[in-house]
């Protein structure tokens, strides 16, 4: 019995050992993925504005402005429609590397209307890039959109305030601590000079252009923010599916709706002109992943400029650590099972004997 023991103790090692290589593989092996997601909230204000309209609003010198953001589209008196938007720039650089979006709500704050109702507004993606400046009051000269919204909100307005004259500023207005909103009398139309003779010309008398008629009223409203999804198109500029070109609101169910069917009304930022609070703004919910650098190679002073960097060999030490400790302990354990077998097979065929 001794000598029976004596030879199988080689097999019972190699069984142990072949146990434990299983066991510590495990341990040795690649780590999982560590979860090091962080979420946060940004909120981005614009880098360029401009409200245009084909039609001046009522105190409003040209048909554009970085201060009052007119949306909507209606018909005037002559049946003609008149339409407004507002285009908005907003940065990309403020999102760190590694972004993930999870959700980007656009708001947008109204004050003024011309009238009472309900309209249909959207947000569209910008085709082409713009500035500030170089506005016309065609509509067909505005930087392209998209015709289909990325989102769609009804605005109803069913409280109009008294109306408030107010002069709407020239020039970028500096915050101060206390605002103020400086009343002037409303504008009015004074009589026609008398009519005096003069001589007639032999010369044709040029073609004067159509006027645009008188500027579209807006009256005070109750203050409230709009706010439209907007996370399919921060997601398309951050990928680089689509140019950073912004977006612009306007009439829905498309850009060139007719009145009837958007709601026959004009909203703005009117009054609030000068308050920074009431800025067009977006909130961004997103998720900051962890980011890898790019392995770099030195560089190489017979190499060309356009050479291809060389990549890292596939896998990794640890992965290669851990599949040579599991084959390892299988092997073990197959060496420990057969010396074991002949040790029985030897000690039955001695028994026979």
């Amino acid at each position: 019995m001794r000598n029976y023991f004596r030879k199988l103790w080689p097999g019972v090692i190699l069984l142990l050992l072949g146990g434990a290589g299983l066991m510590w593989s495990p341990l040795t092996g690649p780590p999982p993925p560590v979860a090091a997601q962080v979420s946060r909230q940004l909120q981005v204000w614009p880098d360029r504005s401009v409200g245009v309209s084909s039609r001046p609003l009522e105190g409003m010198i040209r048909h554009t402005t970085p201060l009052v953001f007119p949306i909507g589209v209606l018909r005037d008196a002559g049946n003609e429609p008149v339409r407004a938007r507002t285009y908005l720039h907003f940065p990309l650089d403020v999102f760190p590397p590694g972004t993930e979006i999870v959700r980007v709500t656009l708001h947008a704050y109204v004050d003024g209307s011309s009238n009472l109702g309900e309209t249909k507004l959207g947000v569209y993606r910008v085709l082409e890039s713009w500035q500030e400046d170089g506005w016309e009051s065609d509509p067909a000269t505005w930087p392209a959109l998209l015709t289909s919204p990325i989102a769609v909100t009804t605005v109803r307005l069913t409280v109009i305030t008294p109306t408030v004259p107010v002069t709407i500023p020239t020039s970028t207005p500096v915050p101060t601590p206390t605002p103020t909103v400086t009343s002037t009398p409303t504008p009015t139309v004074g009589a026609s000079p008398p009519a005096t003779t003069t001589p007639s010309s032999p010369l044709p008398t040029p073609t004067q252009s159509r006027p645009l008629g008188p500027a579209i009223p807006l009256q005070q409203t109750a203050k409230m923010w709009i706010s439209w999804d907007v996370t399919v198109l921060v997601r398309a500029w951050l990928e680089g599916e689509s140019p950073d070109d912004g977006l612009a609101l306007a009439s829905a169910p498309d850009p060139n709706a007719s009145p009837e069917v958007a709601g026959n009304l004009l909203v703005a930022r009117w009054l609030e002109v000068g308050d920074f609070n009431t800025r067009p703004y977006l909130i961004a919910e997103y998720i900051l992943q962890p980011v890898t650098p790019t392995p770099t190679q030195p560089a190489s002073p017979l190499a060309s400029p356009t050479a291809v960097p060389v990549l890292p060999p596939a896998g990794s030490a640890a992965r290669d650590e851990f599949w040579g400790l599991v084959l390892l302990g299988v092997l073990l354990l197959l060496v420990g099972l057969s010396q074991l077998r002949d040790e029985k097979i030897v000690s039955r065929s001695g028994d026979g004997t």
